[in-house]
């Protein structure tokens, strides 16, 4: 598994975790298709605090993360690169995303394999949110959301975490990890 380039935002997310002393664990299990057709690597994450219950959650990184595409003819790629830097070059054109859903392969000379890059810190301190809309109607409103079955599951679900959220860490903190950007 590769790992990230720190930036500034990863350095501020590694005070935060420092100050706060919590450990944070990171499991690749695989690729899934959590979010729409495209598998995506998964991670399960848990954050861990001396003195409080351990929160455990799924993260699934973006696609860039999550795959590596060569063209062995050095054609159209002259190197390795992340999907997301070349999908201009690949995107729509006929089987390759038939061949990207398919958990990889061949796609004429192009080959395209699973990449998991361990997400820093910073990229899993950043998706968390402690507010959470009162109401499900609020919420829609907020996210341009249509009141719907699915919108209420991921009202739900930001509720949980908002909850884990604040179970773990103090008012404070919290206010700390809304500046962390």
């Amino acid at each position: 598994m590769e790992t990230k380039e720190l930036t500034e935002c990863d350095v501020q997310a590694a005070e935060f975790v420092e100050a706060t002393e919590i450990t944070i664990e990171k499991n690749y299990i695989g690729h899934s298709r959590r979010f729409g057709d495209t598998p995506t690597a998964q991670f399960d994450i848990t954050i861990k605090r001396a003195d409080k219950a351990p929160w455990t959650f799924a993260f699934n990184d973006s696609i860039a993360n999550s795959y590596q595409i060569k063209d062995e003819n050095h054609k159209m790629i002259p190197r390795w690169e992340k999907y997301g830097d070349c999908m201009g070059r690949y995107a729509g054109r006929k089987g390759f995303d038939e061949t990207l859903r398919s958990g990889g392969g061949k796609w004429y000379s192009v080959e395209i394999k699973y990449l998991a890059i361990t997400p820093t810190d910073y990229d899993l301190l950043a998706c968390t949110d402690a507010s959470c809309c009162e109401t499900l109607q609020d919420f829609c409103d907020k996210h341009g959301l249509d009141d719907s079955v699915k919108a209420r599951e991921i009202w739900l679900a930001v509720q949980d975490e908002s909850a884990a959220l604040r179970r773990i860490f103090s008012t404070e903190e919290l206010e700390a990890l809304q500046e962390i950007n």
